[in-house]
């Protein structure tokens, strides 16, 4: 008898059933990893723990942060990309399409899929406390008038900038801005009187006007989701539809060819995690607000237009051709 021909069967027979195996195979069966492209002490870190805090409840295993930082993201994003597509990997992150507008980035956006947006992290426009205009209208109407205001904002390329561009334009405000290394150089420019007006971080200026030193006149999002003054006018509600916001989405990816099955796991226990008690609020402790949209959601309806005006923005300030 030919032993050799009798395994070779038994392979033969038993082969699909392996396979079968490992399709079946239980997701997640061991740590998920959520990597972060900054370094660690900010409030990209907090946000991913806490993000991961909330979702191990859901998915029945740990949740551990990893931090990739430099090259404006790149680093983190490429390694994600490049990661296994199933499921243990993933990103925290915004919209990562502008490094690749600029050609910094070795991947393209099809290398990556959005699992969901989870939050939007908030952004305003301030003055100083003593500034002259009482409400954002009155700052309006001057600003049309009298075009060349300057604002400063924490550097060219950032989203708040792309946001405060976006406004600037699209509301004819005829504001001109001042680069600056970070939300902090920004505040000193204003406090400083070196610019009448600064754009930045809710959480930042939040706590500026707190200490009564600076007016909120504009909160890109609705400010009560930011702990703010609700009579605060946001872009929406001021200007009735006739300006698009780019609002400023934190997202989790995953690898581009992450079996959908997986994707699905992961979306409903990031969902199920932002609805659970205490999470809102964690949140906006960081200066974000929950916001959960599911990501084929988002590379369908928001994604687009985001491209479009922030492709536009590039090519007026020359960062693009």
């Amino acid at each position: 008898m030919d032993w050799r021909k009798i395994l070779f069967f038994i392979v033969l027979i038993l082969l699909p059933f392996a396979f079968q195996g490992f399709s079946a195979e239980k997701f997640p069966s061991k740590p998920v990893t959520i990597v972060v492209p900054f370094p660690p002490g900010g409030v990209s870190g907090i946000t991913a723990m806490t993000w991961g805090k909330y979702m191990e409840k859901h998915l029945g295993v740990p949740v551990v942060v990893d931090y990739k930082p430099g090259g404006g993201t790149v680093i983190g994003t490429q390694y994600v990309a490049n990661a296994a597509p199933d499921g243990y990997v993933l990103l925290n992150a915004g919209d990562i399409f502008t490094s690749i507008l600029v050609g910094t980035a070795p991947y393209k956006l099809e290398d990556l899929t959005i699992v969901a947006q989870v939050t939007l992290n908030g952004n305003v426009l301030a003055v100083r406390s003593d500034a002259p205009w009482k409400n954002f209208q009155e700052f309006v109407d001057y600003a049309r008038k009298n075009p060349g205001v300057k604002y400063a904002h924490p550097g060219i390329g950032t989203w708040v900038f792309f946001r405060t561009e976006s406004l600037n334009r699209q509301a004819k405000l005829g504001m001109v801005n001042v680069p600056m290394k970070g939300d902090a150089e920004a505040v000193s420019a204003l406090l400083g009187g070196h610019v009448p007006v600064a754009a930045g971080s809710t959480y930042v200026y939040k706590g500026q006007q707190e200490a009564g030193k600076v007016k909120i006149l504009l909160s890109f999002d609705k400010a009560e989701g930011y702990g703010l003054d609700p009579t605060i006018p946001d872009i929406e509600s001021f200007f009735k539809g006739s300006v698009y916001d780019i609002v400023c989405s934190i997202y989790l990816y995953a690898p581009a060819k992450t079996p959908k099955e997986r994707i699905e796991i992961l979306r409903n226990a990031i969902e199920k995690a932002t609805k659970e008690p205490g999470f809102a609020e964690d949140m906006k402790k960081i200066g974000h607000r929950v916001a959960y949209m599911p990501g084929e959601k988002v590379m369908r309806e928001v994604l687009p237009k985001k491209i479009e005006i922030v492709k536009g923005i590039m090519k007026d300030t020359g960062m693009i051709k």
